[in-house]
């Protein structure tokens, strides 16, 4: 299928509008705004084409509140877990899986 990319520019941030999703480009601070927007809401942030995120942030928050944590186009977070699925927790480091807990509320 065949699709025309359309792109605005409006306050410093480009817009690409596709058929399933709306890429969000920051052009002074990629930090705040999400890169791609999908259409059932979930939100990425890149760089590089890498999923990549600073400052402890997940990179992906997907639409039913579950949040992955990216660095370098790796699962990877230092201060708790890489991924939240619910009550499910794993932990990465550099794209290796560590463990993973369910919390169970207690």
């Amino acid at each position: 299928m065949d699709y025309e990319l359309a792109i605005e520019k409006i306050q410093n941030v480009a817009y690409y509008k596709r058929d399933s999703f709306l890429l969000l480009s920051a052009l002074e601070d990629h930090l705040i705004h999400p890169m791609i927007i999908w259409y059932n809401g979930t939100k990425e942030w890149m760089s590089r084409g890498l999923l990549h995120r600073h400052y402890g942030l997940p990179a992906i928050i997907y639409s039913n509140g579950d949040q992955e944590w990216w660095f370098d186009g790796k699962r990877h977070r230092l201060e708790g877990p890489a991924a939240i699925y619910g009550n499910k927790h794993y932990w990465f480091k550099d794209g290796e899986f560590i463990k993973m807990e369910i919390n169970n509320g207690n």
